[in-house]
């Protein structure tokens, strides 16, 4: 969604739908609307960070080198 350095975990997925600007995230076997309305995809992605964050998610910069580096391939 942006390109911040920041390493999802598995199934960790964060949307926005544009006509309707609602935020989706999908977080740990649990997918929820969040209850306020986005209209960028990088206050979506911020929304749905602190949204895992409060769950207890944590980036981890070994995994996010590893992620970066499998992208640029």
């Amino acid at each position: 969604m942006t390109n911040r350095s920041m390493t999802y975990e598995p199934g960790m997925r964060i949307s926005l739908d544009p006509h309707t600007h609602k935020v989706m995230v999908a977080f740990r076997g649990r997918t929820v609307e969040l209850p306020w309305r986005c209209d960028t995809r990088e206050q979506a992605a911020h929304a749905g960070e602190a949204y895992c964050w409060q769950r207890g998610w944590r980036p981890s910069a070994k995994a996010t080198a590893a992620a970066e580096i499998l992208t640029h391939h």
